[in-house]
């Protein structure tokens, strides 16, 4: 099944500038049977802009984000993001989705300029075969501004592979015997 996990993540281009905004992530190795950080960095031309996201990403078949004991996906989110934001993940069956959303009803900003926009915790099948390239995206991307305009962003493309396998020995304390 496929998963796909909103994410915002892109490359725009301001009206009336040359300059640059971007989210990227980068192509990412989840060892067979292991977990792996899967991390959306950003950055803006212009500091205290952009006053949200929303975005799915898709993951293929064989890896899915890590949940909590009550379903949440497993994330931690940059320090871009204020206590006035407001942070939804939620997996949609009939999309296939997980469909994230980050938003301020105050219209606060989302700070800085570069950094860590939020970093998913995912993980691999075991059943899926090392070295095995896989295909993955982000899609449906919005950045809303301060003025609540919202960009969207064109489809990103990256990559999975799978590594080795997680080293799981345990080594035992002989003089603790």
């Amino acid at each position: 099944m496929k998963r796909t996990l909103s994410f915002v993540v892109a490359l725009l281009a301001m009206a009336g500038s040359y300059a640059q905004n971007s989210l990227t992530i980068a192509n990412t190795e989840i060892p067979q049977g292991g977990e792996a950080d899967l991390t959306i960095l950003y950055t803006f031309d212009a500091e205290d802009y952009y006053g949200g996201y929303d975005f799915y990403l898709t993951l293929p078949d064989g890896v899915s984000i890590v949940r909590d004991d009550k379903g949440r996906a497993v994330k931690t989110l940059g320090a871009c993001h204020e206590e006035t934001h407001s942070f939804s993940s939620n997996y949609s069956e009939a999309d296939q989705s997980e469909i994230v959303t980050c938003f301020s009803s105050e219209g606060d900003v989302l700070s800085g300029s570069s950094g860590q926009l939020i970093t998913f915790k995912v993980k691999a099948d075991a059943t899926l075969e090392v070295g095995t390239v896989l295909n993955a995206k982000l899609q449906n991307i919005h950045l809303g501004t301060k003025d609540a305009v919202s960009k969207d962003v064109a489809e990103y493309p990256f990559t999975i592979t799978i590594g080795e396998p997680a080293d799981t020995r345990i080594v035992i304390d002989e003089d603790a015997l």
